[in-house]
């Protein structure tokens, strides 16, 4: 009970440390990197998507979880507690927010393979997490990619299908590459 509890704490710390900066951003500079913000699609930027990632799972999730914020529209960090998903985090056109509604909404999410894609609408899944206005005209797509047994991310693309298509499989290929190198 100990080693899950240290885990909790330990995972908590690193998320607030990977959001700090954004935490002391003010909103004139969030308003503004949020009305410049244009999803990524370099090739060079999906490339270093998982270079040099730590070695500790929670660790790797966040850092891609932070990485990917560049390469989407928005984006939702899972955590998988006994097999039901909580909200830890969220980003929005660039900008990360630790997710700070309570009571944390609970998610069960199919069961799927380690970095396998499933797609679905925005709008529900988004009204489950309680983060509706992450999509706020409701048309965008939800992919979600389970990156490790304990995270998954939720992510908000409205890249047309044809231009999606190509960049999520070389977003799964990077990672594929990261984690088999971790």
């Amino acid at each position: 009970m100990d080693q899950i509890f240290s885990a909790i704490v330990n995972f908590k710390k690193n998320l607030e440390s990977l959001l700090e900066n954004d935490l002391h951003k003010n909103h004139e500079e969030i308003d503004s990197t949020k009305k410049n913000f244009e999803v990524s699609r370099d090739p060079q930027l999906i490339r270093s998507l998982a270079n040099s990632l730590p070695d500790d799972h929670t660790d790797r999730a966040i850092a891609i979880f932070s990485r990917l914020s560049y390469l989407f529209d928005a984006g939702v960090f899972l955590e998988n507690l006994d097999g039901v998903y909580k909200v830890q985090a969220y980003f929005d056109r660039g900008v990360i927010e630790p997710y700070r509604l309570d009571p944390r909404p609970v998610l069960t999410l199919p069961h799927t393979d380690l970095l396998t894609v499933l797609t679905t609408s925005s709008a529900s899944i988004l009204e489950k997490c309680r983060l509706p206005e992450l999509d706020p005209a409701k048309d965008g797509k939800a992919l979600l990619l389970k990156l490790t047994p304990d995270f998954s991310i939720l992510l908000i693309s409205h890249l047309p299908d044809l231009w999606l298509k190509g960049h999520i499989e070389q977003v799964l290929e990077n990672l594929h590459r990261g984690m088999s190198e971790a």
